[in-house]
């Protein structure tokens, strides 16, 4: 008897066993050909290197990721990636690549590029046939990943050391002009380009930016082609603007840093441009103030610059301050622009007024003011406000600059008097007392509630009395009937 127990046992025993073996075989056979980060790195020894997708040249229809990590040794060049092939299925076949942005055409099954500068940024994602143009890093190190999901992919790509790159420059500002322009300049710039200049000055000096041809692919916010300026040494440090387009006015964008660093960041998207690029002068400026101290201004009063309304007769080359402070830590500034008429035929950057949200320079930037500029009003978010004025000439057919300074005190609470000093809250002080509300009338419904639970509750307890009588009515009659039967 034993013995037949124990064969059925053992048989699903060696079932389970042969079944588990057959699923790690199925396993093995399907094992991603990918593990982990892949690593390599471009130098004198190996100058060029080549990445293709799993089984090439059939495709490989397996659900795979595949990771690949290129560092450049050589900080004097960069790496440059061209796509041989590429045949990567995807969702909807009528858009074959996409590059620099994330689409749904390439969710599923893609190539992927970063470019690990400064903080990683995608440089393109790519599907479909279509092979896209080189691409050159602006870093030392691209990070390319391959993911597929079971259906036709494949791709081959190779990178390269090149010197001819649009990456990372660090430039010593000084105060003669000097000028930097977009790659290739005057003639179309590269797609996927990413551009850095970091430029340097002296302590105590700020650096000018001013724009002498800009011939750059337009776009909302300068999301495709685009020029972008940063208040200091990267690309984390405080926006001073964007450019981008087609500039054909007489006076180009100038801008100015508040620190003797400036970064400037150029891109290009994944399109065959058309558009010639940008060029610029950058000098330092040394920051001379025309008094040892700012003016202080704490009450409500007009800020003026000198000669106003019959244009600027102060001190040139140099800067005005202002800090205005609110008597009161909670108190806030208005600033109200009343008339504004200052030189339009020279850079911005040579003639502006500039407001800070803060004690001192460093604070952010409310707004710059150059040329002739419509009344506008600027609110501090703390009880102090940084004013800058600078002028490289004196003009007498402008009317200058005039604002108006508003203390703002914040809005007191207001307390219902009855004639006592008493000023303990009751618990009940929250409640309401506006229209639509009535103490009494909650209180009568409140009962009237209570009132008609206990109303159901008698009633539900009377039925229930009158149906157990019942009950046991005919129980007995059941029981005598039985008796009877038996």
């Amino acid at each position: 008897m034993l013995k037949h127990q124990f064969l059925p046992s053992f048989m699903l025993l060696s079932i389970l066993i042969l079944s588990s073996l057959q699923f790690l075989l199925i396993a093995a056979s399907h094992r991603s050909p990918c593990q982990g980060v892949t690593r390599l790195e471009l130098d004198d020894n190996q100058p060029i290197i080549k990445i293709e997708s799993p089984n090439i040249p059939t495709s490989y229809k397996q659900f795979v990721t595949c990771r690949w990590s290129i560092k450049q040794t050589n900080l004097t060049q960069r790496i440059k990636l061209q796509f041989d092939m590429i045949d990567i299925a995807q969702e909807n076949s009528s858009i074959h690549s996409i590059g620099n942005m994330i689409d749904s055409q390439c969710k599923q099954r893609y190539l992927q590029v970063k470019d690990l500068f400064t903080t990683p940024h995608l440089v393109g994602k790519f599907c479909g046939v279509q092979i896209p143009s080189a691409i050159i890093s602006a870093g030392s190190t691209l990070q390319i990943e391959y993911r597929t999901k079971g259906s036709q992919s494949k791709f081959k790509i190779s990178l390269s050391s090149t010197k001819e790159y649009c990456g990372t420059h660090i430039k010593k500002a000084i105060t003669a002009a000097e000028l930097l322009s977009s790659p290739k300049y005057s003639n179309p710039y590269p797609s996927h380009a990413r551009c850095y200049w970091k430029l340097q000055a002296a302590p105590n000096h700020v650096i000018v930016l001013d724009f002498i041809d800009i011939h750059v692919q337009h776009s909302i916010n300068c999301t495709k082609d685009g020029i972008s300026v940063y208040n200091g040494g990267g690309l984390t440090a405080p926006l001073i603007g964007l450019v981008c387009g087609v500039n054909t006015d007489i006076i180009k964008p100038s801008m100015i840093s508040t620190s003797n660093q400036m970064f400037i960041a150029f891109k290009s998207d994944d399109t065959e441009p058309n558009f010639y690029g940008f060029s610029a002068y950058y000098m330092a400026r040394k920051v001379n103030y025309c008094d040892d101290n700012a003016t202080i201004i704490s009450q409500d009063s007009v800020l003026s610059i000198p000669g106003y309304p019959n244009g600027y007769s102060g001190e040139t080359n140099c800067y005005m301050r202002w800090l205005i402070q609110a008597p009161n830590d909670d108190d806030t500034i208005q600033f109200s622009v009343v008339d504004v008429g200052l030189p339009s035929k020279i850079p911005c950057v040579n003639c502006y007024l500039r407001i800070y949200d803060g004690p001192n320079s460093s604070s952010e930037i409310l707004s710059t003011i150059c040329s002739e500029t419509l009344a506008d009003q600027y609110i501090s978010s703390s009880n102090e406000l940084y004013i800058e004025f600078y002028s490289a000439i004196n003009w007498d057919n402008l009317d200058g600059f005039s604002a108006n300074i508003t203390i703002i005190e914040p809005p007191q609470e207001n307390h219902h008097s009855t004639g006592s000093n008493h000023t303990n809250h009751h618990p009940d002080d929250h409640i309401p007392d506006g229209p639509g509300y009535n103490p009494i009338g909650g209180i009568t419904v409140m009962v009237s509630i209570v009132l008609l639970a206990a109303a159901v509750f008698v009633v539900n307890k009377y039925k229930i009395r009158c149906f157990t009588r019942k009950r046991r009515r005919g129980s007995g009659h059941f029981a005598l009937i039985n008796e009877a039967e038996t």
